[in-house]
């Protein structure tokens, strides 16, 4: 670059500048979070019929220790099936039954249903 003065002299020694773009990375918004770890909840049976009991249709009430938890039943060897608390089955034929519920929360699972054993016992006529 020169300089001209106001009677049109030129400056006879340009001044010289050099400079270099450097690129940064650069990061817009928050840092990303990673998602929490899938939560295992556990399951609880709060309400149950007798160990032995008459009643064809027994209810079972249920709860998790995590808020927002659903819920798979399973009666006997049937399968896990979504279900509320109570829980009601369907009639039983006299015999040992088992329920099982497990509390499920996004892609945790209950590892260990809560499980009862009963007895239907046959009403005396």
């Amino acid at each position: 670059m020169r300089a001209i003065d106001t009677s049109a002299n030129v400056d006879s020694t340009p001044a010289g500048f050099s400079f270099q773009v450097v690129f940064a990375p650069v990061q817009l918004g928050p840092t990303p979070v990673p998602p929490p770890a899938a939560q295992s909840p556990q399951t609880f049976i709060s309400g149950k019929p007798a160990t032995k009991t008459r009643d064809r249709t027994p209810t079972f009430r249920f709860r998790s220790d995590v808020a927002g938890a659903l819920f798979q039943c399973a009666v006997d060897r049937g399968p896990f099936k979504a279900c509320s608390s109570p829980f009601t089955t369907k009639p039983l034929k006299p015999g040992r039954h088992t329920f099982s519920v497990r509390a499920i929360l996004g892609a945790g699972k209950d590892s260990s249903p809560a499980k009862l054993e009963f007895k239907l016992v046959a009403n005396r006529k």
